[in-house]
Formats: structure tokens, C-alpha cells, sequence
């Protein structure tokens, strides 16, 4: 014979009251049936539980141990059920989320907090990777989804955009152009280059490269790093300069200033990917999360910036 759930709900229900009148009125059953419920219990576990007199009932070693142990087992019977009803309608369950080191300042976190608090119960894995090999792991079902640099241009994913804007220069703060308002594309032209690299930024370094030849000059490229926190660092050692999305700037490190490149139709496309057999309800949820900001925020992605970025992108 083996300890049942009615025995554990029954024992804690007794183990709280200390009495067994009101136990049963609780479990609204009979008090000699409540009784002989944990006489069962206890022959089952060759312990006594309970210390029974005429006028109290008190745990027994055995009996606060089994009580604890109990509690933690129903908990989590409890949190399994919830979980498990949870998961077709994507409330409960874990969700890749591959991002752009870069793309980090515009909206991505407010979105990631939105969908956190709407949805507490999800595990979020997130995780940094370059632009080309974060498509290619959406794509081979590597991972669920993912903050991307667009455009996109792969027929085997959907995809959201979430926010448009402009590429500016960064410059160490002793640099010979940091008193000018904005800077021109071809003034930078016998300037050293900080900036990701071109493996896993492959599309990125093609579309900069054209503009800077359609300027009359090949960029020089002295430093590489993923992450935006070297890319600053090496701006701010005057080891190069770097271009970057404008909402980076609002958290530039001492020595580093951004300047607008005038006339520069470079875009940083944040984009919301997945794949379009994917039917996973919680990369819709995420996906109704971003709509909703875009809505919200006045950035949806029919709007004229982005169609306009769009062609700016394809005519590179």
C-alpha cells in the first residue's frame, strides 16, 4: 500500500487545525472518517503522526517532519498542474531570444520587461549574437526567436519591425570634429574604424563599405568587437572611431561623443524574427507584445520611417 494524495490533504488539514472536529468540517466530511483516514496513514508509515488526548492534538516528530515534506509535494503537484494548463496558451514554458549587442538602447529592454511582466511565468533565455549567425540560428530551430538587424531578407521568417533610426559617429572627445554639430561621411575618410566584425556583420560592413566608396573612400577597419561596451572603449583609447544606432548614445561612457552623420542614409533596423512555421503560442505572445508597443509608441512598421529606411537599405 502506498501514501495517497486524500491522505496528505487530510494529514495537513489536521496538522493546521490540531483538531480533528474542525479538520472535518473543513474537508466537510465525518469526523470518525477523518479519523480512520489517518490511522491508515500512519499503518502505511509504521509512525505516529499525531499525539491524540481528550482535549488536544499535537505533531509528533515524525509527524512535523511529514507535515513539511507533504506541503512541499502538494506545492508542487499544484505548480505543475498550473504550469501544465498554462503551456498551451503560452503563459508558462521557456523562450530563446537571440539579440544584437548594438540594438540594446533603443526599445528591445522596455519590450523584454513588457513581456516579463505579462507573462511571469516564462523563462526567458537571452542571447547576445552577431546579426548573420543570429538569422541563421532562428532559421535551423536553434533558437525560438530574435532581436535582429534588418532588413530581412528571408522568405522562411516573419518578421515585426520595431524601430527605425539613424546611424551616428562616435568620436573620442579630443577628436578634431567634436566642436561640429554633425559630420560629413567623407570627412571621416582618413579616419581609423572601430566596428564590429565583418564575420557575423557581413551585410552591415557591405552596406557601409558602398556608402563610403560612393563618398570616395575605402574605410580603413583598425579594431573589431561584438560588443558595444569594447566598441566604446576602443573610441574612448582613441584606438578608432565607430558608427552606431543613435539610441547608444544615451548611455556614452566619459570621452566618447556622438555626432549625426549629415546626408548619410545608413539605418539601424530593429526587427522582431521568427519562423513562420514556428506555431509556438509563446512566440506569439511575444510577438503581440511587440505589436502592442509599436501601436503604443507611434513606430509600426508600415509607417513612412521605416518604408523609407527599407529603400534606402535595398538601393545600397
Amino acid at each position: 500500500m502506498s501514501v495517497e494524495i486524500r491522505h496528505m490533504q487530510a494529514f495537513l488539514t489536521v496538522a493546521t487545525e490540531l483538531h480533528f472536529g474542525r479538520a472535518a468540517q473543513k474537508l466537510n466530511v465525518a469526523q470518525p472518517a477523518l479519523s480512520r483516514t489517518i490511522q491508515h496513514l500512519e499503518s502505511i508509515l509504521g509512525v505516529q503522526l499525531l499525539e491524540r488526548t481528550t482535549r488536544n492534538v499535537q505533531l509528533t516528530d515524525a509527524g512535523r517532519t511529514f507535515r513539511d515534506q507533504s506541503a512541499k509535494l502538494l506545492h508542487q503537484l499544484d505548480l505543475a498542474v498550473q504550469m501544465t494548463r498554462g503551456t498551451p496558451t503560452g503563459e508558462t514554458g521557456s523562450l530563446s531570444v537571440g539579440y544584437i549587442d548594438v540594438l540594446l538602447g533603443g526599445p528591445v529592454l522596455e519590450i523584454l520587461y513588457r513581456f516579463q511582466r505579462k507573462y511571469p511565468d516564462v523563462k526567458v533565455e537571452f542571447l547576445p549574437r552577431a546579426p548573420d549567425s543570429l538569422l541563421q540560428l532562428v532559421t535551423e530551430k536553434q533558437i525560438d526567436c530574435g532581436i535582429a538587424l534588418g532588413p530581412i531578407n528571408d522568405n522562411s521568417l516573419d518578421t515585426q519591425c520595431i524601430f527605425v533610426e539613424p546611424a551616428v559617429a562616435l568620436l573620442p572627445a579630443p577628436h578634431r570634429l567634436a566642436f561640429r554639430s554633425k559630420v560629413r561621411l567623407a570627412e571621416l575618410a582618413d579616419e581609423v574604424f572601430a566596428l564590429p566584425p565583418r564575420f557575423g556583420w557581413g551585410d552591415f560592413h557591405q552596406r557601409f563599405e558602398r556608402l563610403c566608396l560612393a563618398e570616395g573612400f575605402r574605410p580603413q577597419i583598425g579594431q573589431e568587437a561584438h560588443e558595444s561596451s569594447a566598441l566604446l572603449a576602443m573610441v574612448t583609447a582613441e584606438l578608432g572611431i565607430s558608427v552606431c544606432p543613435e539610441s547608444m548614445t544615451t548611455n556614452l561612457r566619459c570621452g566618447v561623443i556622438a555626432k549625426p552623420i549629415s546626408n548619410c542614409p545608413l539605418f539601424f533596423e530593429s526587427h522582431f524574427v521568427w519562423r513562420k512555421d514556428n506555431i509556438s503560442p509563446l512566440v506569439a505572445n511575444f510577438a503581440s507584445v511587440v505589436e502592442l508597443f509599436e501601436v503604443q509608441t507611434n513606430r509600426r512598421s508600415t509607417g513612412p520611417q521605416s518604408a523609407a529606411a527599407k529603400s534606402l537599405y535595398l538601393a545600397q
